[in-house]
């Protein structure tokens, strides 16, 4: 399915849907899409499916929503390439630190990666049929970030 990626709306909508669907445990965190522009992913996440006793950000679901806005937006760049079909994208491993508790609402945001980073990204991709990315996202509440995460992401394609 075509995909206009410079229509935010488009985007968020394609990823309300997909998400839940291929990864069930985003509809568990009330994770929304809710902003694609510029190749920043801005995912709406709220405290009240996230929280742990004390009413902060659970570690668990910060975690999550760090490698799923991530994840996803490393998704819609290879879709935007027209790789979907038999397109893995997993973890390989991943560095996460929290400065901040979330006492409130929070952004998961994925501002991308610099060009060079992603054309050599892309020249791997290309050649093999597989690259790794390292991808830095953070989740904030307002200008405060609760969390920091940096993780390196393999995505490669199967025959099946």
């Amino acid at each position: 399915m075509a995909l206009n990626q410079n229509d935010s709306a488009a985007v968020c909508a394609y990823l309300s849907e997909w998400l839940p669907r291929e990864i069930p445990i985003s509809a568990s965190l009330g994770i929304v899409p809710i902003r694609w522009e510029n190749s920043t992913l801005k995912l709406y996440v709220p405290l009240e499916n996230n929280r742990n006793l004390m009413y902060t950000g659970f570690v668990g679901s910060l975690y999550t929503s760090a490698l799923l806005v991530g994840w996803s937006w490393l998704h819609l760049k290879l879709k935007a390439l027209g790789h979907e079909k038999n397109l893995h994208i997993v973890i390989q491993q991943a560095n996460i630190q929290y400065p901040k508790p979330m006492n409130e609402d929070a952004i998961a945001i994925c501002r991308g990666v610099d060009d060079k980073a992603w054309a050599k990204f892309e020249k791997m991709f290309h050649k093999f049929g597989k690259g790794r990315l390292e991808i830095q996202t953070q989740v904030m509440v307002g200008d405060v970030v609760t969390t920091s995460f940096t993780g390196d992401f393999v995505a490669y394609l199967t025959e099946k």
